[in-house]
């Protein structure tokens, strides 16, 4: 027996039901807790679904023959905007900073990531993108400066996300002015230089505009090795997308 579970785009994926036998459970080694407490019987299938965002974590029978959990998400994925400056040659890249759980004790971190997000019902991935970088960055270009960086949309972890074919994170650019950053950290080592956005340009669209204050424009080198993934990821499209040399 197959499960067909559809997402709100339409796609499908097949999560078959686990047997129930008790010792294909132990060998497994899965179990489900709900409140600190573990589930009891058998788990043939479990779901975690937030119905606003589209988004749910399935666990069942994957395709491999083997059991675990599968994430799902509208369009296979959110959307990635990536500002970037080009100063004398040297490339920054706009990053905000933000709280992220980084322990399994609940406790978070100040990590610095690109504005990112997951598609809204009825938003393509560009509207996502625009609606990300003003949210999160409350930063709103021309929609025509803000481009679709090269590569295929990306699967953060093949082995855990649903994607298909044309589905995916997808990742867009827009290159900043001069006249719409300000030097806050001058160094005669470029890589040590930062950026920001300046005060005439931003304009705060909701509550997270407290973010604003926190976003910089940091060199490429020092972008590519912060801990989100999106982030080093980012940077290797806008390195393989534009044009002039950089360093």
């Amino acid at each position: 027996m197959v499960e067909r579970l559809s997402q709100p785009d339409g796609q499908e994926y097949r999560v078959s039901p686990i047997s129930k036998e008790p010792e294909a459970q132990a060998r497994r080694g899965w179990k489900l807790e709900i409140n600190g407490k573990e589930a009891e019987g058998p788990i043939e299938s479990a779901s975690l679904i937030n119905s606003r965002l589209g988004v749910e974590v399935i666990y069942g029978q994957r395709p491999e023959g083997y059991d675990g959990p599968v994430l799902k998400e509208p369009g296979g994925g959110g959307a990635v905007t990536i500002p970037y400056y080009v100063h004398e040659g040297s490339l920054y890249i706009g990053v905000v900073e933000e709280a992220r759980p980084t322990c399994t004790d609940g406790t978070d971190e100040r990590v610095l990531n690109v504005p990112r997000g997951f598609l809204t019902h009825g938003e393509t991935h560009f509207e996502t993108a625009r609606r990300e970088l003003a949210e999160e960055a409350g930063y709103e270009p021309l929609e025509n400066r803000i481009i679709q960086l090269n590569g295929e949309p990306l699967n953060p972890n093949s082995t855990f996300f649903v994607t298909g074919k044309d589905k995916g994170v997808r990742m867009y650019g827009v290159q900043v002015h001069d006249f719409e950053v300000s030097n806050t950290n001058f160094s005669d080592n470029p890589t040590e230089s930062e950026f920001q956005f300046d005060k005439e340009v931003i304009k705060p669209k909701s509550r997270v505009g407290e973010r604003i204050g926190r976003s910089k424009f940091i060199h490429w080198t020092k972008a590519a090795l912060q801990i989100d993934m999106f982030t080093a990821a980012g940077v290797a499209r806008i390195l393989a997308t534009i044009q002039s040399p950089i360093r």
